[in-house]
């Protein structure tokens, strides 16, 4: 789903879903610009995209290259579409705001790469497949102001070096009940960008990682880790990119 500046989309609820063998599971993007950022006039009223739930979401994103059995034509997949996660896109000088996911269980095809895990992902907003390949494995949000996921489980079929999670100038975050798959060679299981007011409670690492949560920006602060199964990770927390050590307090 992508909005545009005059947008105006509140209180909505997405429940009891399954989604098998998609290529983007959920994607919101909201813009302060013209389609494919051009130009665009400046609207009577700035639009808001805010409140909206997805609760008890089972998801299967297929790998890169699948080939499925029932159709007697190959599937061609564009740049961008394979190796996608969660997306929530806001981009300009609007926000997504209280966005919450509960309940939800997605398994992805995994095959990320370091590069794909440090790239910029681009000011752009219309399809998720749009800004490429996303450098999370399971949820990749940006410019969003009250963001809750609880009881969230990512799974991989295959090993994958992007983090689980990457918050890129989220403020007001809560994670509860995160389970996660981890990679030794990744350099974190979550990554927070410029992100503050974030609370991570009862995490639960479910293979071996470097690092939990890296931290990465001068503008980062506020942020809790408050309990959890962390004794995969060899460290709680890294820094980065100006990120200072009083952004972040680790609660046993």
């Amino acid at each position: 789903m992508h909005f545009g500046p005059e947008s105006k989309v509140r209180n909505i609820l997405f429940s009891n879903l399954v989604l098998q063998d998609v290529t983007g599971p959920i994607s919101i993007d909201l813009y302060d610009r013209g389609r494919g950022n051009t130009p665009a006039p400046e609207p009577a009223q700035k639009g808001f995209f805010r409140n909206i739930s997805f609760q008890g979401i089972r998801a299967h994103v297929v790998s890169e290259g699948r080939q499925f059995a029932d159709m007697s034509f190959s599937q061609n997949y564009r740049p961008g579409e394979t190796r996608q996660c969660i997306v929530l896109n806001a981009i300009g000088d609007v926000f997504l705001e209280d966005i919450a996911l509960s309940d939800i269980r997605v398994t992805y095809g995994g095959g990320g790469t370091a590069e794909e895990a440090q790239r910029e992902v681009p000011q752009v907003a219309g399809e998720y497949f749009e800004i490429g390949t996303p450098p999370a494995y399971g949820l990749y949000a940006r410019n969003v102001r009250g963001l809750s996921l609880n009881n969230v489980r990512f799974d991989l079929e295959k090993p994958d070096l992007r983090p689980a999670v990457v918050l890129d100038h989220v403020t007001d975050a809560s994670i509860g009940g995160l389970s996660a798959q981890g990679n030794a060679k990744a350099k974190s299981l979550l990554r927070f960008v410029e992100t503050q007011d974030a609370l991570v409670t009862a995490s639960r690492i479910l293979t071996p990682a470097a690092v939990f949560l890296e931290v990465a920006g001068a503008g980062s602060r506020g942020i809790t880790i408050d309990g959890g199964d962390l004794s995969k990770a060899a460290a709680p927390v890294a820094f980065e990119g100006g990120a200072r050590k009083e952004a972040v307090k680790v609660r046993p």
